[in-house]
């Protein structure tokens, strides 16, 4: 998480300019909310779609927990992933992600599947591929293993955020979300039914128009040059 917020610095303030606005989804709702709490003065605003924030006190989704599991256990996690990628097909690892992380696995569309399938194929001839995607899941462990310090962050948070959060989300429960909701009433929330963890992918129209119609409220839309 730290190398990809390091990542996110140096693209801002060398290429794109500061202040920006950030659009993250899941894990990169995270890095967003680090960028912004390391370096305030170069967001201008944060939308978070289904952000990983800590878990509230509930049974989790069983499919879920047991795959983080797997993937912080030392030597297994790595064996789980390779022995996922052998027998599977690029579009049948991309279609168990689907069904993972939308509510209706019939709304992902032809063209998000095939580039998904592409995608998969691409990193399949990536050695280390695995070992980062580890790398990535256990980072991201770490920081929801210490809510307090997190929680902290989110609370220096100084720049306008809209929360969009999909309320059938398996990986991180609506419940989480409406907790940060709560504790932080100065951002908008926008809570989708029956949407899963990709809201982007799943209800691409609701989140532009709900992303759109905040922009404009918050005058940080783009301006046309005369």
């Amino acid at each position: 998480m730290t190398a990809n917020a390091h990542l996110l610095h140096r693209f801002i303030t060398e290429i794109a300019g500061a202040p920006a606005i950030l659009v993250g989804n899941s894990m990169g709702a995270m890095v967003s909310l680090l960028q912004a709490g390391a370096h305030p003065d170069t967001v201008a605003g944060l939308v978070l779609i289904d952000p990983s924030v800590p878990a509230p006190r509930q049974l989790p989704d069983l499919q879920v927990a047991s795959q983080f599991l797997l993937y912080a256990l030392p030597f297994v996690g790595r064996g789980y992933l390779a022995l996922g990628s052998r027998r599977m097909t690029d579009r049948q690892r991309v279609q168990r992600v689907v069904d993972l992380c939308f509510a209706d696995p019939g709304r992902a569309s032809a063209a998000v599947l095939d580039a998904a399938t592409g995608l998969a194929a691409q990193r399949r001839g990536m050695p280390s591929q695995e070992a980062e995607f580890l790398q990535a899941a256990r980072s991201l462990m770490r920081v929801l293993a210490r809510p307090q310090r997190y929680r902290s962050l989110m609370d220096s948070i100084e720049s306008p955020v809209l929360l969009i959060h999909g309320e059938q989300d398996r990986l991180v429960p609506v419940l989480a979300a409406r907790q940060v909701a709560a504790a932080h009433p100065a951002w908008d929330t926008a809570f989708l039914p029956d949407v899963g963890h990709t809201p982007q992918l799943e209800a691409p129209h609701a989140v532009v128009e709900t992303v759109l119609t905040w922009l404009d409220q918050q005058e940080l839309a783009a301006k046309e040059k005369p």
